[in-house]
């Protein structure tokens, strides 16, 4: 789930929350990883219509969580992510 907000015609915030319940890696169902949420946050900045600057912040409250799950491994995932990107359109 995810929304955003123009606060103004130059400034965005948004967040959003994922979640995922607990989930079997076989299908004799004999090895399960927990449910998790996590949480996600962004501001951006549109200082001219065609350009902007965006900040995320990814897994907010840092939460341990398995992303993905195999019958002999599992894959953790992202910690606390900050990501600055920049677009520019034409």
């Amino acid at each position: 789930m995810w929304t955003t907000w123009d606060i103004t015609d130059q400034w965005q915030v948004g967040g959003g929350a994922v979640y995922s319940s607990s989930r079997f890696a076989n299908n004799i169902n004999t090895i399960e990883v927990p449910w998790y949420a996590r949480g996600d946050l962004t501001v951006a900045y549109r200082p001219v219509k065609s350009f902007e600057l965006r900040a995320n912040v990814i897994n907010v409250s840092d939460e341990r969580y398995t992303e993905q799950v195999h019958p002999s491994h599992a894959i953790p995932g992202a910690a606390r992510t900050f990501l600055l990107t920049g677009t520019w359109s034409f």
